[in-house]
């Protein structure tokens, strides 16, 4: 009975231990969840504030440079005098040589019908002269007296980029034509294609019109209304051919955290997404990171925890079996001395019977052993 209750006693401390080594892990990990998504989600916002910084930049680097042209009097001659010949050699070489200087991709001008009437690109097998881009929504604001500025792809070049535009007014206000520049996006995008992780940017109707992921450009990310299919499909804005075609991927909102978390079809990858507005724009900036560095800091944080959670349990059994090894030795020294006092108070009345047995004889008593020696008198 003692040694279950001793057993019992051992055993309660081993339970709190072991459920203290099981909280330390669990703490450990969550712990190190958290503090690895903080990380996370602070470097996507300082790296978002950077990037809408670039975005913003490029998209309006070059705005000044169609009001500027339109201020240009040869600009009005020739919306005046589109069929005279001159004019319109002069126009384009004023172009070509503002757009080499400035080092936009195009600088053209058209009349009020969106008819391209000279342009710095001229001379190019892609030049923008004598094409029409009327339905064009920069073309239709300037038109209006308003700036303009659209993404989409070249319907002349194929190729995609961003159209800023202004109105060219006579001298009663009345608009007679538009001049526009095209600014090609593709530096910033190869920067991001250094980049680890996923970066886009999506437009006001949530298709993905520039990123580092190519597969994902001009895809969907939310649906679109009939309307805003046909509106883009008009405009030309990705293309004659593009049809809406949702993107490979979902974004889930984390409650409680700051962005949300796109998972890939298919493959069931994981990223962290933070949304940036670029309002101003009309678009959305998204960054990701790879949800993996938190799964890893987690288990790392495990087998730290375990590895330490270990060490205490070891120390625990240590200290319990030196425990039971001083209560045994303990118990066992008392046993001897219990045992040595029995046996001395043993001998003590044996003495003392003896002892009255002698004094109570009345002869002498002597012992011999088998040799015949005298041993006791």
């Amino acid at each position: 009975m003692a040694r279950l209750r001793q057993a019992l006693h051992g055993a309660a401390p081993m339970a709190a231990v072991l459920g203290m080594a099981v909280l330390m892990v669990l703490g450990a990990g969550e712990w190190a969840t958290r503090n690895e998504l903080d990380t996370q989600w602070d470097n996507l916002r300082r790296s978002g504030e950077v990037q809408a910084l670039a975005l913003h930049g490029v998209a309006t680097r070059y705005s000044y440079l169609p009001f500027t042209a339109a201020q240009q009097p040869l600009v009005t001659h020739l919306l005046h005098s589109p069929r005279s010949q001159s004019v319109r050699e002069a126009a384009n070489a004023y172009l070509q040589t503002v757009n080499a200087h400035a080092g936009s991709d195009a600088l053209y001008i058209m009349d009020a019908e969106g008819l391209t009437l000279a342009s710095s690109n001229w001379n190019t097998p892609s030049s923008f002269v004598h094409q029409n881009y009327g339905n064009r929504p920069y073309f239709r604001d300037a038109l209006q007296g308003l700036s303009g500025r659209f993404y989409g792809v070249g319907k002349t070049t194929g190729e995609p980029g961003l159209f800023a535009s202004a109105p060219v007014r006579q001298d009663d206000g009345r608009v007679i034509g538009v001049v526009a520049v095209k600014v090609r996006m593709q530096p910033i995008v190869d920067t991001w294609a250094q980049l680890r992780d996923p970066v886009f940017v999506a437009d006001e109707r949530g298709i993905v019109f520039l990123g580092s992921v190519t597969p994902w450009l001009y895809k969907t990310s939310r649906p679109l209304s009939a309307q805003d299919v046909r509106q883009v499909q008009h405009d030309e804005q990705y293309g004659p051919q593009w049809q809406p075609e949702p993107v490979p991927w979902k974004l889930l909102q984390r409650p409680g955290q700051p962005g949300s978390e796109l998972t890939l079809d298919g493959t069931g990858k994981r990223y962290l997404a933070f949304e940036e507005p670029l309002p101003d724009l009309g678009w959305t900036l998204t960054l990701t990171a790879d949800s993996r560095v938190v799964a890893l800091a987690r288990q790392q944080a495990w087998a730290l925890a375990s590895l330490a959670s270990g060490l205490l349990v070891l120390g625990a059994l240590y200290w319990q079996l030196r425990e039971r090894r001083l209560r045994e030795n303990r118990q066992a020294r008392i046993e001897l001395e219990q045992r040595v006092h029995e046996r001395t108070h043993a001998l003590q009345q044996a003495q003392a019977f003896r002892q009255s047995m002698e004094d109570a004889l009345l002869v002498g008593m002597r012992a011999r052993d088998l040799q015949g020696r005298i041993v006791y008198v």
